[in-house]
């Protein structure tokens, strides 16, 4: 008889003396689920022991009530100047492990920076852009008040696929596999938090053999066209697999096409690439890259992947015409809901301006 794996409930906490938000998250098949969001309050005029036993009363209730399988907890920050502050906070994030701990969840922990990052792509987004995020995320009619709530929800996603500056964690049934990623990768995987997708992998062992230390790693993409460029752009000598992951910061067509026209100044400005590599990229590559500048728009195996592209392109025209982040997201979601196919980002633009003067 085979064990049915527990589906993945995450309990986020944005930890507070006075208030303390909470938010659970489900993860399923299509999007991430919210199960219940709120607030622990403390009675402000009580003594901080008192305080502190709130928290970790309501935390434990939380815990026993919605049966979460884990905790993402925002990690403590304190300014040099304030360090009775970060002392405080530190009371309160002590007794929630405490409750994690006595109920037997893990507990995982992100700095607001990672969790803005993972939410918004802004490491540095207002408490409003978090809101405003959550909100779209859930399709609520309102932004979630007070803004401890929508914390705690951004915390909680962050934790069901978390990705990291150059890594994502993947969920497979019971088991996760951290993958690297290449910043292109992770940029079109920002808007896909929570949903199933497909990965295109290649494998290497990391270490030295002579030292008889060797660590497997998993390096994934969304596409078999940027995996097979990503492979040749780690062949050039000086380059190698780390490297190469911190260069991919453009996608793989801008990049093919430098190499094709030789534009070595531009080969230059990617993350450890200098002048010397910039040349013996080209000098390699440059023969064997203009499949790649052409085809890596028009691989149509994963379908998603093409609509994803499209709709990624589209809301980065949207900001560049003057709408907010909350406001582009808007209109394109409104454009698809009517499920409907756009082949490119002319198409979509029509859709969303069409469907914004019918409003």
């Amino acid at each position: 008889m085979s064990a049915t794996p527990a589906i993945r409930r995450v309990l986020g906490i944005d930890p507070g003396l006075n208030i303390t938000g909470y938010g659970v998250v489900e993860a399923s098949s299509s999007a991430p689920v919210l199960c219940e969001a709120g607030v622990i309050r403390g009675r402000t005029r009580n003594s901080l022991t008192a305080r502190v036993a709130e928290i970790h009363e309501g935390v434990c209730d939380a815990i026993a009530s919605l049966k979460p399988t884990e905790m993402a907890l925002e990690q403590l920050y304190g300014h040099y100047e304030r360090p009775r502050t970060a002392i405080l906070m530190g009371h309160a994030r002590g007794v929630i492990c405490l409750a994690a701990a006595q109920a037997g969840i893990p507990v995982i922990h992100y700095s607001a920076t990672q969790v803005k990052k993972v939410i918004t792509g802004n490491g540095r987004a207002p408490k409003h852009q978090i809101q405003l995020a959550i909100q779209t995320e859930f399709g609520l009619e309102t932004p979630p008040d007070p803004p401890d709530v929508a914390d705690a929800l951004a915390i909680a996603l962050c934790q069901l696929v978390h990705l990291g500056d150059d890594f994502l964690t993947l969920g497979v049934g019971p088991l996760e596999y951290e993958v690297l990623i290449p910043e292109f990768t992770r940029r079109q995987l920002q808007s896909l938090r929570g949903e199933e997708i497909s990965l295109f992998t290649i494998e290497y062992l990391e270490g030295n053999p002579m030292q008889g230390r060797l660590t497997p790693r998993l390096v994934g993409f969304l596409s078999t066209i940027e995996r097979e460029f990503f492979e040749l752009f780690c062949s050039v000598d000086g380059v190698g697999v780390k490297k190469a992951l911190r260069a991919m910061v453009r996608p793989v067509a801008e990049v093919a096409g430098a190499i094709e026209e030789q534009d070595t100044k531009l080969l230059s400005t990617l993350p450890g690439i200098g002048p010397a590599v910039s040349e013996r990229i080209v000098a390699k590559l440059r023969r064997k890259v203009p499949k790649f500048a052409l085809l890596v728009e028009r691989e149509t195996s994963h379908e998603a992947e093409v609509e994803q592209d499209v709709v990624s392109e589209t809301f980065e025209v949207l900001r560049s015409l003057g709408h907010s982040e909350a406001d582009a997201r808007r209109l394109l979601d409104a454009a698809l809901s009517g499920k409907k196919k756009y082949k490119d980002v002319e198409a979509l633009l029509h859709a969303v301006y069409q469907q914004s003067s019918n409003a």
